[in-house]
């Protein structure tokens, strides 16, 4: 009985190391490309005009993804680092417009979710705002998209990212 038992928890073992390999694998450096992005603001009553390169240096080792985001514009360079665990554990990152970033990440199949909530202040007060990143590679490893939907008092909106793997 106890072989038995081994031996059925060993095949369980490798069956779920097996599917862990199977999840994409997100290291690299990603370039915007701001033709197949949509610009920024969309939908949120965005600046005119402000539309950044923005260069994405990824370490992904499972469970821990650590995004090294770096954003030019004319007035200069601003680089932005961030930690999650795959895992549906808590993170805790910088936040647009300062404040934190409240977060838990998890694999939903071959696409890297990102569930959270952060609090801005706004001519208006504070405002709490619902906001989901979806990551999705290509199957080719070459373009990575990232569709951020934020939810907040005034309503929804989606904006769709397309980065291109550098190298």
């Amino acid at each position: 009985m106890k072989r038995g038992a081994t031996l059925a928890l060993s095949v369980l073992v490798l069956g779920l190391v097996g599917l862990a390999q199977e999840k994409p694998n997100l290291s690299g450096t990603w370039v915007l490309d701001k033709e197949k992005s949509d610009p920024p603001g969309m939908g949120m009553g965005g600046r005119g005009g402000f539309n950044p390169d923005i260069t994405l240096i990824i370490e992904h080792q499972e469970p821990v993804l650590k995004i090294k985001r770096i954003i030019k514009t004319e007035r200069g360079e601003q680089v932005q680092e961030f930690l999650y665990t795959t895992d549906g554990k808590e993170n805790v990152n910088p936040g647009m417009r300062g404040g934190e970033f409240r977060s838990k990440t998890k694999w939903e199949k071959d696409k890297l979710v990102t569930k959270g909530t952060q609090t801005i202040q706004s001519p208006m007060g504070a405002m709490d705002l619902e906001i989901t990143e979806t990551r999705t590679l290509s199957k080719d490893g070459k373009t990575l998209i990232i569709e951020t939907t934020t939810v907040m008092p005034q309503g929804e909106w989606t904006r769709k990212q397309v980065f291109v793997k550098q190298g």
